[in-house]
């Protein structure tokens, strides 16, 4: 990693980043005027995976942005409140660590721990108000989260082409599962909405699979059976999509690829997991409409 201290800007960039200190400042700023331009229209503008603004919330906010040659996410991470803004203060990213930087670190981990992931360009730190980014690779146009290839694949009729199709992107992230486990990488939220899918790309099976949010993650020597076991869950999180024959297959491949044992006693708790989490978030809905909340 290598280092450059502007006047506005502290920037670390990732080795071999394909981007210099001005290209950099130039995607901060555009990212600004992007949001700028976009709150002043609406308080809930449109987010979209192909978009300009991929997402919004009270942590961070995430915009896609030209840097020289390249698509590039920028991922600003917000104060918050409480003990958010406590961690997001000078003091407190000196004593815990910048967010950014520790998700930065996360992401150059993937890499060299052969993780597929996009591409980390720089962590950079604005100097006027200490605010910090993250700037990654855009992993293309042809990218969708996870859960929404699932999605598409809803009414697929039992051995159908979409069927197919559907079991072979659950072995495409059965392997990249494996891969995510036996490099030792951990995240703590681990789920079909921070998976993102490549389709048609001539890999096996016809599907590259990445992890995009890089907060949470734990660097380990191994994951432990309890912890594998969570993540084949959340990221089969979506009962009305991934039928059990198409579960079964991403676990054959898990297998197969080397990710560790999972019996049928897995099977049963992975499949009550789903049902558990599914019956928490009705709750959750219900009683927002009794609460009158949107």
């Amino acid at each position: 990693m290598s280092s450059s201290d502007g006047d506005a800007l502290s920037i670390t960039f990732a080795p071999g980043a394909a981007l210099d200190a001005p290209a950099i400042a130039a995607a901060i700023a555009e990212h600004d005027a992007l949001l700028e331009r976009l709150l002043a229209e609406s308080d809930a503008p449109p987010m979209d995976i192909r978009g300009p603004l991929l997402h919004l919330s009270r942590k961070t906010r995430l915009t896609r942005v030209r840097a020289g040659d390249l698509d590039v996410v920028v991922k600003e991470y917000l104060p918050g409140k409480g003990i958010r803004r406590w961690a997001g203060s000078r003091l407190g990213r000196f004593l815990r660590g910048d967010r950014a930087r520790v998700a930065f670190a996360a992401g150059l981990a993937c890499v060299e721990r052969g993780v597929p992931v996009p591409a980390p360009l720089a962590h950079v730190v604005r100097t006027a108000d200490a605010r910090p980014f993250l700037l990654a690779e855009h992993f293309g146009d042809d990218a969708e989260m996870l859960y929404l290839w699932l999605r598409r694949y809803a009414d697929a009729a039992p051995g159908s082409e979409p069927d197919r199709e559907r079991r072979r992107l659950a072995r495409a992230v059965g392997r990249f599962l494996a891969t995510l486990h036996a490099a030792g990488v951990d995240p703590d939220d681990l789920a079909a909405q921070n998976v993102l899918v490549r389709g048609h790309d001539g890999s096996l099976d016809g599907f590259a699979v990445a992890l995009i949010d890089w907060d949470g993650i734990h660097l380990t020597g191994s994951v432990g059976h309890a912890r594998r076991v969570r993540h084949l869950t959340h990221v089969a999180d979506l009962p009305d999509y991934v039928p059990v024959r198409a579960l079964l297959q991403g676990l054959r491949a898990y297998r197969a690829a080397g990710g560790g044992p999972i019996g049928r006693r897995d099977l049963r708790a992975i499949r009550d997991g789903i049902d558990e989490r599914a019956r928490a978030k009705a709750e959750r809905a219900r009683q927002r409409a009794a609460g009158g909340s949107p």
